[in-house]
């Protein structure tokens, strides 16, 4: 991310964490830091940023799990290795039974 980007997200008042660490709970054993997040915005949207050929299901499903760790409802998840930009930019909302639609 550059600079000018944190700049105007300040400048906006909105909140912006890179590489937002979000903490894992096993049983009685905490990890601090384990899954970190690219971006996290205002508290409540998070941004993962690729550059891969495709999103495997493996991707999604640590994003999944990373929403349900971090409390998040949704995910922005950019991929800069595509012809169209807009192919690159899904935005993936999670439902009730932590799905993405």
């Amino acid at each position: 991310m550059n600079p000018a980007s944190a700049t105007s997200s300040t400048q906006a008042n909105v909140s912006l964490e890179r590489r937002a660490a979000i903490p894992i709970t096993y049983r009685d054993i905490k990890l601090e830091a384990g899954y970190r997040a690219d971006l996290v915005v205002a508290r409540s949207l998070i941004v993962e940023i690729k550059s891969v050929e495709a999103i495997s299901p493996v991707r999604e499903a640590q994003i999944l799990t990373c929403l349900r760790l971090g409390g998040y409802r949704s995910c922005l998840l950019l991929n800069f290795n595509v012809l169209r930009p807009k192919d690159g930019l899904p935005f993936r909302h999670v439902n009730s039974s932590w799905r993405f639609v």
